[in-house]
């Protein structure tokens, strides 16, 4: 929170209305409200948070706040209903998935992987996808939890145990992992495509995804398949786009579809 200035007796708030803009504390209570709360009590919730005033009492036209400014200084005033409701519009950013990674960055003792998934192998990269895939089709949080244990990891490499996930942390892999997927169809466009419209949103047969994308990049030898679901996961991405940037303009090329 970043008390309020006053001068001219007027108050002047410094609020985030962004997810980018969210500090790490602000984050955890912004899931912590989401989570627990309907979208008009959240951007309220917050509202009264992020701007550290008192609500003394409320009234059929508004409220009756104190609140401490940057100076320490106690100043009371009013706020009317159409003011409460123009803050509260600050918050509206969080009804929406942020555009870009925006996550908690510990779970415990255990530290968040790299925001773009840089260095996670690729067998931990098919299994996240995998419950993100499941989580959509199901919505069932056990997806979630088993996504979020390998978004985190300590120094030894070890996982944090789906006991110690949080309903916050669930949904900060949630929205994590949906930016994560937009950017990494900017960098992969051949082989990660957004659904066409008019597409059925029948669930993805994973294990026949997985198990095509594991073949390709071992040509069939599975005696390389170890060395495969070990490799950083751009690394295999970047090879996975290049093979189907290829059959594309082969398919072009001879007219296959």
């Amino acid at each position: 929170m970043i008390r309020p200035t006053f001068s001219g007796n007027v108050l002047n708030f410094t609020l985030p209305d962004s997810w980018e803009l969210l500090t790490q504390e602000q984050l955890q209570y912004v899931l912590f409200a989401l989570v627990r709360y309907t979208a008009v009590e959240v951007k309220t919730q917050l509202f009264i948070r992020f701007s550290g005033i008192k609500v003394v009492r409320h009234q059929a036209d508004g409220w009756v706040c104190q609140i401490t400014t940057d100076k320490g200084e106690e100043v009371g005033f009013f706020l009317y209903t159409w003011q409460i409701e123009y803050f509260t519009r600050n918050f509206h950013f969080v009804t929406e998935s942020p555009r870009t990674p925006v996550y908690l960055h510990t779970l415990g003792e255990f530290q968040a992987v790299d925001k773009l998934l840089r260095e996670v192998p690729f067998k931990e990269y098919l299994t996240i996808e995998n419950c993100y895939q499941g989580y959509l089709c199901t919505h069932e949080d056990k997806r979630l939890t088993s996504m979020t244990t390998l978004l985190y990891a300590n120094d030894a490499g070890q996982h944090p145990h789906p006991e110690a996930v949080t309903a916050e942390h669930r949904l900060s892999s949630f929205l994590w992992y949906t930016a994560v997927k937009q950017q990494l169809m900017r960098y992969f466009p051949y082989l990660l495509k957004p659904a066409a419209d008019g597409e059925s949103g029948e669930i993805p047969d994973m294990r026949a995804v997985m198990n095509a994308q594991i073949r390709a990049l071992t040509g069939g030898d599975i005696t390389k398949e170890k060395e495969v679901l070990s490799m950083d996961c751009w690394r295999a991405l970047t090879e996975l786009n290049e093979k189907a940037r290829e059959q594309q303009e082969y398919n072009q090329k001879y007219g296959r579809k």
